[in-house]
């Protein structure tokens, strides 16, 4: 068991420590979290990716198609929430905060570095997301779907790489234990995080 009562400190440091072993790590519960937005049709929610976690800077990235709709979504109402499970030990975590977007900046250069050539893929479509196509494998040049690209090649893809960095001020720490469910809210007030257990 991860997850201890003893203290509300305790919790805090655990939480921040099982995000940064998230970012790290293919196999983290944590490492694929849903990450809504919200614009003037609604919210919006989706999987993403988990890439790295910060304690000392309260961060949480992502990497993103800068021609998605949550890049827009983002550059529209700042305000997200990540939500983060892990079924074996049935604890939920919602972290909400403020959301930038990187793009062609030294930020998202220094994440494009570190992204495998596989990876980069995903950025090299020449059309948008969402864009309706006539095969699953029609987005990307047909010599690709045999073999990777040479990190030259893959270099198309970094006008449309994006990095979400999201700067933490709320955590929501929910376990559903038996026989009594826990919740703890963790509350950035400009210094530290102020925690407070409450009821589930």
């Amino acid at each position: 068991m991860r997850w201890h009562l003893d203290g509300l400190e305790v919790l805090m440091a655990t939480t921040w420590q099982t995000l940064e072993e998230a970012g790290a790590s293919d196999t983290h519960p944590f490492r694929t979290p849903a990450l809504a937005t919200a614009s003037n049709r609604g919210p919006s929610v989706r999987a993403v990716v988990l890439r790295r976690a910060e304690r000392a800077q309260r961060t949480l990235m992502c990497f993103t198609d800068a021609r998605t709709t949550k890049v827009r979504h983002v550059s529209a109402c700042r305000r997200v929430e990540w939500l983060f499970f892990d079924p074996a030990e049935r604890v939920q975590l919602r972290a909400a905060g403020v959301a930038t977007v990187h793009r062609g900046d030294v930020v998202a250069r220094a994440a494009w570095e570190q992204t495998p050539l596989a990876s980069r893929l995903n950025y090299c479509a020449t059309s948008a997301p969402g864009t309706e196509i006539a095969t699953p494998d029609a987005s990307l040049p047909v010599v690709w779907r045999e073999r990777l690209p040479t990190a030259e090649e893959t270099e198309r893809g970094w006008s449309n790489f994006a990095v979400i960095l999201t700067t933490v001020d709320r955590l929501d720490w929910l376990q559903l234990a038996e026989p009594l469910h826990h919740r703890a809210v963790f509350t950035w007030d400009g210094e530290r995080f102020v925690g407070q257990w409450v009821v589930p």
